[in-house]
């Protein structure tokens, strides 16, 4: 709340911007996460655009910031990040969307399914799955590579091997490959 010089009415009291009242001489609040309002007085706090948000007590239409997957200036001009890709909140350049898990590549502009054989965490990185293991397309955790027919898991190592004595004490054993 403020109020001018000599001023000596309570309803001289005004809020400052990013706050708000019933009436000017009233006790103020902060303007809710998700509004704003950059004029002084009682008036109404303003909705953020759609895909923004605001902190409470905000004071102008640019601390509306871009939500998770968009991208923007804030304020209102936030664009959807591409196909699977997502960004975090506040991200102000297309360059802020990274592939998701699953897929790779340079992210603001384009992300690829990752490749059979592969397994991608998201980002830029596509990783080969060991030697005589493979996965499926789309794959996003070495967990999703499994030792080809013929070739049994080496726990210790994360590998594939031709070479299965398959006993208990051996550490080999068939199946999908676990970090």
């Amino acid at each position: 709340t403020i109020s001018g010089a000599g001023s000596d009415q309570l309803t001289d009291c005004v809020c400052i911007a990013g706050h708000t009242a019933e009436a000017d001489g009233e006790a103020c609040a902060p303007c809710e996460a998700g509004t704003y309002k950059t004029a002084m007085g009682s008036g109404d706090c303003l909705a953020c655009p759609a895909n923004t948000m605001s902190g409470a007590g905000s004071d102008q239409l640019t601390d509306c910031v871009c939500n998770a997957g968009y991208y923007g200036p804030g304020g209102d001009s936030c664009g959807a990040c591409p196909a699977n890709a997502n960004s975090a909140a506040g991200s102000d350049a297309v360059t802020d969307c990274v592939c998701n898990a699953g897929y790779y590549g340079p992210g603001g502009d384009s992300c690829a399914t990752c490749d059979a054989g592969s397994w991608c965490p998201g980002g830029t990185t596509i990783t080969a799955c060991p030697a005589n293991a493979n996965s499926a397309a789309g794959s996003d955790a070495i967990t999703d590579c499994v030792c080809i027919a013929g070739y049994y898991v080496h726990a210790a190592s994360l590998t594939c091997s031709g070479s299965c004595p398959c006993s208990p004490s051996s550490g080999q054993r068939s199946g999908t490959i676990r970090s």
